[in-house]
């Protein structure tokens, strides 16, 4: 276990234990209050996520699933 979000974050960066390291451009770890009382975990992340290194990068457009898109 990690103390605090940066140990967990920098743990990640060059993580090779499974085969998404192979296709992956930047590990994508989240934004967002760290003390939050609600967290959102997605799957795994998709192209545009990948290539951005951020997270839900559909959220807000309109083809958003969470507000009825594609």
């Amino acid at each position: 276990m990690y103390d605090n979000w940066e140990d967990l974050e920098q743990s990640i960066k060059d993580c090779k234990k499974c085969k998404l390291c192979t296709n992956r451009t930047n590990i994508v770890f989240g934004i967002g209050n760290k003390n939050a009382d609600v967290m959102f975990i997605g799957e795994g992340p998709g192209a545009d996520e990948d290539r951005l290194g951020e997270q839900m990068t559909m959220l807000g457009k309109d083809d958003d699933p969470f507000r009825g898109g594609k």
